[in-house]
Order: structure tokens, then C-alpha cells, then sequence
């Protein structure tokens, strides 16, 4: 087992990172290890593997497990400057800059709790600061009409196409955007609920979130009856006989993140809105509440964020909102 494999197990295990940050994680410092190999050979195939590297990011080097070890104990601060200035060329997001120079601060650290580094070369790395742009917020209106556009996306083409199906995936997508507007939930959340975690008596929903903290979150009844219906007249239709998971794909395994992206896309585009991702759902239901009179306390318990200051980011929405409307409301504004 490799360092990198190691520390793959210490951040899922004993971190509780999501498996999607995890792997981001894993992917970074591969990418990582993948500079410094071509950086340490000679310089005519260092040019060679790099500008084959720029070309098909895809295509990675080869690097043995051996090095892969090699290079965690050896790389220097220099070549992690090299590897982030290299990322600047690949056109890549401030933010994804920014997650690499975490994901190599924090593995250079947990390389130093352990004991088989005895200096940290990321400690003097700096990174852009990711850009800090408002959450996308849809309005009441706007998810009405985006309710209003998943009666479409799955219209029978012809007499021959399976209308039951077609029902059935209109339930399915209606009862994901109500549920995760209603409660704010995460796309990882959603996908990873089970039939039990619904308590249909008390209208609470129990999601496991991030570091697979639990928490019980309040259903609203439009998204309990929508979530009825999909469950009593339309799972079954997808249903495979030894799968928990709420949402179905219709092979009848669990319903995956890409494919409710997919779906809630056709539903925007049917809506005429622009791209709608889950988590602006997510942004939307946290907008709401604060408009709607609701403490930041509260909205951080639905919300199941571990800081107050990651809530917090809402009430500057809100306040733009609110300016918005005063300028086109006030006479003299």
C-alpha cells in the first residue's frame, strides 16, 4: 500500500470526507506526483512528457508505487510552486487552484503527524483565493414554473413509448426538486437516502450529511405528498427487490448524482431558465427561509452546516435582494 493509498483511508475514515472530495483529493496530488516525475527526468523527456501532458490531461504519466512514495518525502517547495504555476496554464478555476494547494497542504501534514516528514514544504505555499460569488437563487416564481416544466421533460414521444416509465420518472423528478427545495439538501444527500429515512408521521426526513453527520430535517407537504406518490404508484415500477434507496434509476438501482443533474437540467431548459444545478436548489431553500423570517440558527440546523459563517453567506443574498427591490420600488431610489 502507497503512502497516497494511506491517506486515502485516513481521510475517509477518520476525516469523514465526502467520498466526491476525496477523490478530488486523490486526483490532485496524483496530478502532483505526475508533474514532479516529468520535472525529474531529463529535461528533453520532461519537455516531451509535459507537452503531451498539456495536450491529453487525461493521459497520465506513469508513475510506480515506489515513487509515488519517493516523491512524498522528497518533494520541495520549489516544485510545488512549478506544479501550481503549471495549473495556471491549464486554464483551471481560481477555486480548483485553491482546493490543490489545500489537498497538498493537507497531505504534507498529515506526512508530518505521522513522522515520515520531518519538514512540511507546503507551509510556505500560497494559493489564489477562490472567487466568493453570490449563490445562485431562483425566485418562488421561477420554481414554480420549474415544478410546473418536469410534467414535460418525460412526455411520450409516440403511441409505442412505455407511458407507465414516463409517469414514473415525472414522480421520480418532481419528488427529488421538491424534497431537496423543501429541506435544502445536498445532491449527495439526496442520492444517498433510504425508504426508512422518511418519517412520514412526524414530516421529518433523517439525511446524513458531510463526515456522515446525521441530522433530521423538516419536510414541507407538498414535497411529502409528492414523495408518496413516487413511492407508492411509481418505484415500484422501478423497484429491484434488495434495494433501500429512495430514488431508483430505472434498472432499479440507486439513482445517481449525474443523472438527477441531467434530468433537473431538461426540467430548467423546458422552464426556460438557465442551467439549474441542484445545490442552487439547495442556495434557493436557504435564500427562502431568511426572506421568509427565519433565524440563521435555524437555517444552519437544516442546512447542516458545521459554521455559522457558511450560513451566514445567505444574508448577504437576501440584502441584495432586498436593494434590487428597493430600487425598482422606491420613487426616489
Amino acid at each position: 500500500m502507497t503512502l497516497l493509498d494511506e491517506y486515502d483511508k485516513h481521510v475517509t475514515l477518520r476525516k469523514g470526507l465526502a467520498a466526491a472530495t476525496a477523490v478530488a483529493y486523490r486526483s490532485d496530488l496524483v496530478d502532483l506526483f505526475a508533474h514532479v516525475h516529468a520535472r525529474r527526468t531529463s529535461r528533453r523527456h520532461a519537455q516531451e512528457k509535459l507537452t503531451k501532458y498539456n495536450k491529453a490531461h487525461s493521459e497520465r504519466l506513469s508513475v510506480t508505487d515506489a515513487q509515488t512514495d519517493e516523491y512524498a518525502v522528497t518533494i520541495t517547495l520549489e516544485e510545488l510552486r512549478e506544479w501550481l504555476a503549471h495549473s495556471l496554464t491549464q486554464n483551471l478555476s481560481r477555486s480548483t487552484i485553491a482546493r490543490r494547494g489545500a489537498s497538498a497542504r493537507q497531505f504534507f501534514a498529515w506526512l508530518v503527524e505521522r513522522g515520515i516528514r520531518h519538514d512540511d514544504p507546503s507551509k510556505r505555499l500560497t494559493t489564489p483565493t477562490p472567487h466568493s460569488a453570490l449563490p445562485h437563487v431562483l425566485t418562488v416564481a421561477q420554481v414554480k414554473q420549474l415544478l410546473a416544466a418536469v410534467e414535460r421533460v418525460y412526455l411520450p414521444e409516440t403511441t409505442d413509448t412505455n407511458t407507465e416509465l414516463s409517469r414514473a420518472r415525472t414522480d421520480r423528478l418532481r419528488a427529488a426538486v421538491e424534497l431537496t427545495y423543501s429541506s435544502g439538501l445536498r445532491i449527495a444527500e439526496l442520492v444517498s437516502l433510504n425508504v426508512g429515512d422518511i418519517d412520514h408521521e412526524q414530516r421529518v426526513i433523517r439525511v446524513t450529511g458531510k463526515g456522515n453527520k446525521q441530522r433530521r430535517v423538516p419536510l414541507g407537504l407538498p414535497a411529502l405528498q409528492a414523495l408518496e406518490r413516487w413511492i407508492a404508484e411509481s418505484r415500484p415500477i422501478m423497484q429491484s427487490t434488495s434495494e433501500e434507496a429512495l430514488f431508483l434509476g430505472v434498472r432499479g438501482g440507486r439513482w445517481n448524482a449525474r443523472q438527477v443533474r441531467d434530468e433537473l437540467n431538461k426540467a430548467a431548459l423546458h422552464a426556460d431558465l438557465d442551467v439549474v444545478r441542484p445545490h442552487d436548489l439547495r442556495h434557493t431553500t436557504a435564500t427562502h427561509l431568511l426572506e421568509g423570517g427565519a433565524d440563521l440558527r435555524s437555517v444552519q440546523e437544516i442546512l447542516g452546516h458545521s459554521s455559522l459563517r457558511t450560513t451566514q453567506r445567505y444574508t448577504h443574498v437576501t440584502m441584495t435582494r432586498l436593494r434590487d427591490t428597493y430600487a425598482h420600488a422606491h420613487p426616489r431610489a
